[in-house]
């Protein structure tokens, strides 16, 4: 018994008699043996798919308890590195203002430095959190008016632009509804995505946060004249840790996170998001978020 050239069995039949079967006998014994090593074939087939199926299940189930495990880790770690880190952050923020005395110039620079430092860490860390916190739906829950939640990163990050000659400016629609969510990591959100367009256009470029109603939600669009990313990146750039490659990550530093936050606090508030973008030219990345009451949220 053969299937697609490989013997699966073999069927004995015996007679005493001579000339004990006729041709129909042998044809229908023919039949028979290929109906039953296709039956043979199948069985073998699904029992190595099922075989197959039990470890594709143990390594899923291995998968799931390591990225149990990772969460955790990472919650514990981010829990345990906050009250220490925002004790440091205030210290340094204190010499750094000389409220604790008056600095030399290398020092002033140093503490400055280290400052930054500080914020920057306090930043990873928060963008660690805020993903697990999306992932897990452990999210606030209240009216958020998305103009003020636009308007005061951008105060904020308009130092650190000029810093760097860039011109930073909104333009923020009037009497735009409030969205129901979390107004600490929607902030995040807002931040990430100035950090990001600030970080990857050079200087002199120009760099634009709109904000206006579409439809039963407001979008959000951050506009910069950076470097841009290539067409063959584009879709992976909202990936956790992903850089769109090594010589940025070393020249602009990161972790590769700040986008996977983006994305995954937006679709936890059941928005969306979007980027375009043209090397040479810049990028476009686009966050919709439905009004209050628009998908029917949970209040609580």
């Amino acid at each position: 018994m053969r299937v697609r050239g490989e013997t699966v069995g073999v069927m004995q039949v015996q007679s005493y008699q001579l000339d004990a079967y006729s041709s129909d006998d042998l044809d229908l014994l023919a039949a028979l043996a290929n109906v039953s090593a296709v039956a043979i074939e199948n069985v073998r087939l699904y029992t190595k798919e099922q075989q197959r199926a039990a470890r594709l299940t143990r390594i899923l189930e291995q998968q799931q308890e390591l990225d149990s495990l990772k969460d955790a880790v990472i919650q514990n770690v981010s829990h345990e590195l906050r009250t220490p880190l925002a004790i440091a952050q205030g210290y340094a923020e204190l010499l750094e203002s000389g409220d604790l005395g008056e600095l030399s110039t290398g020092q002033q620079e140093a503490m400055s430095i280290v400052a930054r430092r500080i914020r920057a860490l306090g930043g990873i860390i928060g963008n660690f959190t805020g993903i697990l916190d999306a992932e897990t739906r452990n999210l606030a829950r209240e009216s958020v008016n998305l103009a003020d939640l636009v308007r005061e990163p951008l105060a904020d990050f308009q130092a650190i632009a000029e810093q760097v000659q860039l011109t930073l400016t909104a333009q923020v629609a009037p009497g735009l509804p409030p969205v129901w969510g979390d107004p600490f990591r929607l902030r995040q959100v807002v931040d990430n995505l100035l950090d990001n367009a600030i970080k990857f256009t050079p200087a002199g470029g120009h760099i634009t946060a709109r904000l206006r109603r579409e439809q039963e939600g407001v979008l959000l669009e951050v506009t910069d004249t950076g470097i841009g990313i290539p067409p063959d990146r584009l879709e992976r750039v909202f990936e956790r840790f992903y850089q769109v490659d090594g010589s940025t990550t070393r020249r602009y530093g990161g972790t590769g996170l700040g986008l996977a936050l983006v994305k995954e606090v937006v679709e936890a508030h059941r928005g969306r998001v979007g980027v375009e973008s043209r090397e040479g030219v810049g990028s476009v990345f686009v966050v919709w978020l439905p009004v209050e009451g628009a998908v029917g949220e949970e209040k609580e």
